[in-house]
């Protein structure tokens, strides 16, 4: 049976809430899956924006015990020398953050120590906590299939 235009407008008036009153968790669950995608690509399998390694280490740097300012001793440390991950204490992999910033959920880096880090490392290695093309597309299909399954019970 055909709808009305009152029918069909109250339906896209449904669906016009739907998306409205639920665009931070539509946000929040496309903005969670980047995060985790940049941390996977970044710090367990050491790749920048393009997919490269970011960089190696040393032999010297990977060996060298703390001593002063130096930072070096993965291997003392226990920490893996096959790739540049970003990661010596931590602090960067947990500074990695979803917040909001205005009407917005985004990821983002907390703290100015950690902020200044992360850009000396991309002034270093090159682009590194940008999103990638299919890390992008990943969030858009998580929030497209949100997104579908709230319209799908709203015209219920």
């Amino acid at each position: 049976m055909p709808i009305t235009f009152q029918q069909s407008a109250k339906q896209l008036q449904r669906l016009a809430d739907v998306v409205s009153r639920n665009r931070s968790k539509y946000q929040t669950i496309a903005s969670n899956e980047v995060k985790s995608l940049l941390s996977k690509r970044i710090h367990n399998r050491g790749l920048n924006t393009d997919g490269r390694k970011i960089g190696s280490y040393s032999a010297a740097y990977a060996k060298a015990r703390k001593t002063g300012l130096n930072i070096g001793g993965r291997i003392y440390k226990g920490l893996q020398t096959a790739y540049v991950d970003l990661q010596v204490t931590g602090d960067l992999f947990r500074s990695e953050i979803t917040g909001r910033s205005g009407k917005n959920i985004v990821v983002g880096i907390a703290g100015n120590l950690q902020v200044e880090k992360a850009g000396k490392m991309e002034e270093k290695y090159g682009e590194v906590f940008k999103p990638s093309k299919s890390e992008t597309r990943a969030a858009e299909i998580k929030f497209m299939r949100e997104l579908d399954e709230d319209v799908k019970k709203a015209l219920k």
